[in-house]
């Protein structure tokens, strides 16, 4: 896990594009030029798009509870006789 994080951390230090929110494009640096890895922002984006702490909070993880629920939903749907 330890290459991998390394791995990614170079590409993001060399790569300005990736080291900014895919939403909102706020850096992922911060003052000092550490790069903080932000968060997956699936279900929206590419692979190696990652978001900001806000927008993970306002956008993101609403999304993935909706979708949960509504996976809850049809399952409960599907599973009652009528």
């Amino acid at each position: 896990m330890e290459a991998n994080y390394e791995k990614t951390k170079e590409r993001m230090s060399k790569d300005e594009e990736y080291g900014n929110c895919c939403f909102c494009g706020v850096s992922l640096f911060d003052p000092n030029g550490i790069w903080h890895f932000g968060h997956n922002p699936a279900p929206y984006g590419d692979d190696d798009d990652r978001c900001c702490n806000e927008c993970n909070e306002v956008i993101v993880v609403p999304t993935r509870f909706q979708q949960m629920r509504d996976l809850i939903n049809a399952a409960n749907d599907n599973g009652e006789e009528e």
